[in-house]
């Protein structure tokens, strides 16, 4: 019973020491993108990851939405 405490411990602190910074985008600088409007040109995300159990424990996904062109003018929504 007196070992049970210590594993405990080092248990829960190895579950926090998992945790590590990520950033994953879908595109290269450079690369040309064909999309139709209302299609997601340009995803990333970025935030906290646990690596032994992969899984998000917090982040934030961003997106750069195709939505026309007119003239010489490209719109583009940021979600």
């Amino acid at each position: 019973m007196k070992y049970l405490y210590p594993i405990l411990a080092f248990m829960l602190v190895g579950c926090g020491l998992a945790r590590q910074q990520y950033f994953e985008k879908d595109y290269m600088v450079g690369d040309t993108k064909m999309a139709n409007v209302g299609d997601v040109m340009v995803a990333w995300e970025q935030g906290t990851k646990n690596h032994v159990y992969n899984y998000v424990v917090s982040g934030v996904k961003s997106e750069l939405i195709y939505n026309g062109l007119s003239d010489s003018t490209i719109y583009i929504a940021y979600r």
